[in-house]
């Protein structure tokens, strides 16, 4: 299978050579549409169905516009870089306009897309997934199990998950500013939405968890294109009448959806959370495997504005303690025991290394004090300093992230479990029965304002967020930001600090992964690599942000 490249919208002068056979130089940036008549568009129709295929070094986009059907269609033709000619079409896709019949079978055995070509079934093969003219390559990068399990392969079930931000039709036109190096056709959602579903169906993955939704398009658009291609989704629109919200989508025939949570951080009348930011969580059932083997898979987008750390540090308090309420087991004698396996995906709008990010992957964070401008790292100056309790009682959440009524039923539920077992530990201790009596029905199950967070959850991100080359990789890139901002996190065993940096945070942990466990991921660009390309939007990419994927092995 060979790599596509695509170019972009050339100009008139396609027309010309069509009919003359003139030599076409390409060029990196070209922004006229093409209008093909009717004589033009037949005879490239007819040519490429008497062709057989050639091996492409370039291809050529072109929009055409039949003037008796009135509708669009996308033409891929495939050439050679120096000529184009009638006599030298070897190959063209044509996808219509209107809508995109496709089904996961076809996905696999034609994988157009407008972002990348991938074959996401064959695990650990590092394959180009998109080779762009301007030289952009977005391919799976292996973990050292996943090259072994590339020549051994182990057991488990083998899920990919991806997480894609893509950019609500409304917010667009909101935020017209962010996207004036965009021509206004590229920002048609008749447009965009083609090139989406298109990169989206080539990816074929297991668990798709998507930001900026928008609520309409959901329904007469996301949900019933995702039907057609064997997923089942649950979608949460933001609070206040906002225009998008998140959904996650499941592939049934790997999972079976057995629980769910829709989260409103919004709380009237508490000052951290009250903006309408969602998210949405599910907890997966393979169809294969043994019965109690579960995944837990989150899905959020937290508030944008960057002088507001501690709304954004709210958030993730409230959606740790739902995700430990959701994913918790049972008790067990080593923490990551007591968890089912956990995938947190979304847009955090907060940079790598931030205070907000350090508390997510360390699972500790002293926050009085912190300037609320800075904890998620987009901001420089001086703000608000953050003062325990980060929230009141009325929310019912510790600074542990649980649910304090959570914790309360854990521990009543573990002391009838084993009623013998805290009798022998008062008689060894030698605590007389008043005290163990007065420590049973007081017990420090929690803190409200200690001044510090923690969780149990040991996550760990998948990306490592700077490319081998030096370059910090990058999720989002418009006229205002080139930055990481998304992620995926997913729960590991154990994580052991190896560097610190002259602030004394951590920078950089030894993992032992529990029973699931990383394969690949799908490499980022970084701001080099989309400035050739252009900002986002532009013809190949349809929304601000790229998607992030991993594979995962799921021990059963």
């Amino acid at each position: 299978m060979s790599t596509i490249v695509i170019c972009r919208v050339i100009s008139s002068s396609l027309q010309r050579s069509l009919t003359n056979g003139q030599t076409i130089k390409t060029r990196r940036r070209l922004s006229s549409k093409v209008l093909i008549d009717k004589s033009i568009e037949k005879q490239v129709y007819s040519h490429c169905d008497a062709q057989t295929r050639a091996a492409p070094s370039i291809g050529y986009y072109t929009d055409s516009l039949s003037n008796s059907t009135k509708k669009r269609s996308r033409l891929y033709t495939k050439a050679t870089a120096s000529a184009m000619s009638r006599q030298q079409l070897s190959e063209a896709f044509v996808a219509d306009a209107e809508t995109i019949q496709c089904n996961a079978q076809a996905v696999h055995s034609q994988e157009i897309s407008g972002f990348y070509r991938q074959t996401p079934h064959l695990v650990g093969k590092v394959k180009p997934a998109l080779h762009l003219e301007t030289g952009i390559v977005r391919q799976w990068e292996l973990t050292p199990l996943g090259e072994a399990h590339q020549q051994f392969p182990q057991t488990g079930l083998e899920i990919t998950v991806m997480s894609y931000n893509v950019l609500a039709q409304q917010l667009v036109y909101d935020n017209s500013y962010l996207y004036s190096h965009c021509l206004p056709e590229l920002l048609e959602w008749e447009y965009r939405k083609r090139n989406l579903l298109s990169e989206i169906a080539a990816a074929s993955p297991s668990v798709l968890c998507m930001q900026e939704i928008q609520h309409d398009h959901f329904t007469d658009f996301w949900n019933p294109q995702m039907t057609k291609l064997g997923y089942s989704g649950v979608y949460k629109r933001r609070t206040g009448g906002k225009c998008d919200g998140c959904a996650t989508f499941v592939k049934m025939d790997i999972f079976e959806i057995v629980d769910s949570c829709t989260i409103e951080f919004y709380r009237p009348a508490v000052h951290p959370l009250s903006k309408d930011n969602v998210a949405v969580i599910l907890l997966l059932k393979p169809r294969a495997g043994p019965p109690d083997t579960r995944l837990c898979i989150a899905n959020t987008h937290l508030l944008f504005s960057p002088s507001r750390g501690d709304v954004k540090l709210a958030q993730v308090n409230l959606l740790l303690a739902e995700i430990d309420r959701l994913a918790f087991r049972s008790p067990a004698r080593l923490r990551h025991e007591s968890y089912h396996p956990v995938i947190l995906c979304g847009d955090f709008n907060s940079v790598p290394h931030s205070d907000l990010y350090d508390f997510a992957s360390s699972g500790n964070l002293a926050y009085v004090g912190l300037n609320c401008s800075t904890i998620s790292g987009q901001k420089q100056g001086f703000s608000r300093q953050l003062t325990s309790p980060l929230l009141p009682d009325c929310v019912g959440v510790s600074e542990q992230c649980q649910f304090m009524e959570v914790c309360k039923q854990r521990q009543h539920q573990t002391r009838l479990s084993a009623p013998g077992e805290s009798e022998c530990a008062d008689a060894e201790s030698g605590e007389n029965t008043a005290d163990a009596a007065a420590r049973k029905q007081t017990p420090l199950l929690y803190t409200l304002d200690s001044g510090s967070l923690s969780h149990n959850l040991n996550l760990n991100s998948v990306y490592r967020h700077f490319r081998l080359n030096g370059k910090p990789e990058v999720t989002t890139f418009h006229t205002k930001a080139s930055c990481t901002v998304d992620y995926i996190f997913y729960n590991v065993a154990e994580k052991r600090q190896q560097r610190v940096d002259k602030y004394g945070r951590r920078r950089s942990f030894s993992v032992s992964e529990g029973s699931l466990r990383l394969l690949a991921r799908m490499v980022l660009p970084s701001s080099d690599e989309l400035d050739q390309l252009g900002k986002l939007p532009n013809e190949c990419l349809s929304s601000d942000h790229v998607s992030l994927m991993a594979k995962f092995l799921l021990e059963r």
